[in-house]
């Protein structure tokens, strides 16, 4: 039976099907911590806030758009090995890669923001 909080966590977050059933290679830690990491944080929230549903949104999203593009997905990668962050399970675990992939993807949309208007022509 779906509970009544569930229920609601799951009309906000409109990707968690998606990304729970996602079919990721059992070699690749990373994406694994990030969907255990995403179900863990979606159901701890209280959804009757409305901050925390926005932040639910965004967790959503974001998960949601490492799956789905690569080139993201990279970004990520890359920022990961910068910070000199080890993609074993154990330093996973100890690293808030939620807010790192929400960091990621802000300037990730920022800079292809950029790109789009530096090509327009008039």
């Amino acid at each position: 039976m779906i509970t009544s909080k569930t229920q609601n966590v799951l009309q906000i977050c409109v990707h968690y099907d998606d990304i729970i059933n996602y079919p990721f290679k059992e070699n690749d830690i990373l994406t694994k911590v990030i969907l255990d990491e995403y179900e863990n944080k979606i159901f701890e929230v209280d959804s009757q806030d409305y901050g925390k549903t926005n932040h639910l949104k965004v967790i959503d999203i974001v998960v949601y758009e490492y799956l789905t593009d690569t080139k993201f997905m990279n970004s990520v990668r890359n920022t990961l090995a910068f910070e000199g962050v080890s993609i074993d399970e154990e330093s996973l675990l100890n690293y808030d890669i939620i807010s790192t992939l929400i960091k990621v993807y802000r300037n990730y949309r920022e800079r292809n923001e950029n790109k789009k208007e530096d090509t327009l022509w008039l």
